[in-house]
């Protein structure tokens, strides 16, 4: 009976340690050459972007483009008196044109300017 109850005791504990969700690994994520934008590829908006403010995460959204969550960022970082990543709005369009030409990908400015004004509200 012993061997018996050890197998169930053994099963029981497999299956267990088997159904605990596994953790997102960090290592998926890429890091942009921007602050606070991060890739997580296979997604429809694979840019995520975030900013830390007193000892807290703030997720800002997430979007097609990474200069779309680059901006995004400089939004809250200059409310916040942080660092940002474009300097001036003809940087930040410049890099944009860049990026939709390198990707293919083309994403209306209106549709990006409308995700800031609901992140800033």
């Amino acid at each position: 009976d012993f061997e018996t109850a050890d197998s169930t005791i053994r099963k029981n504990v497999e299956h267990c340690i088997n159904s605990i969700p596994k953790p997102i690994i960090l290592s998926t994520w890429k890091k942009s050459k921007y602050i606070g934008v991060h890739h997580l590829p296979n997604r429809q908006k694979p840019h995520q972007t975030c900013i830390h403010h007193e000892a807290k995460r703030y997720l800002l959204g997430c979007y097609r483009l990474t200069a779309d969550a680059a901006r995004a960022y400089d939004e809250a970082a200059k409310k916040l008196r942080k660092k940002v990543n474009f300097s001036t709005d003809a940087d930040y369009l410049s890099e944009r044109e860049r990026e939709m030409e390198e990707t293919g990908i083309h994403v209306d400015i209106e549709e990006a300017r409308k995700v800031w004004i609901e992140t800033d509200a």
